[in-house]
Order: structure tokens, then sequence, then C-alpha cells
């Protein structure tokens, strides 16, 4: 990898909410469908650039 390589946000969501990979700030947004203006920032590492979703969400924890 060298400077001049360009990863842009990444997508996924569930029933409840949208995860965005962000890789410029080295995190994974956690947007709530139900009110977008809850975003949940959660720091994951140096460039995220793939998201990859497994399980369910079984409360308002996840």
């Amino acid at each position: 990898m060298n400077s001049a390589d360009v990863y842009k946000p990444v997508l996924e969501a569930t029933e409840r909410f949208a995860y965005i990979a962000i890789p410029a700030s080295g995190e994974v947004h956690q947007v709530s469908l139900a009110d977008f203006s809850k975003v949940i920032k959660h720091k994951v590492s140096a460039r995220p650039v793939r998201l990859a979703l497994f399980g369910f969400e079984s409360s308002e924890e996840h």
C-alpha cells in the first residue's frame, strides 16, 4: 500500500442499524435507522476497508 491508495467508505445494514466503515478515520459508524441523528463511532483499526456482519441483534445494546 502506498499513499496514492484511496479507500472509500463501505456500508452494510441490518434491520435496525447501518454500519459505515470510514477508512480515513479508522472508525465504523453505527447509525440508527429509526433515528438518523443517533450515531455511535467505534474506533477499530488504522484503515477499515471491509465489513462483515453475522448473527442477529437481540437487544438495544447491539
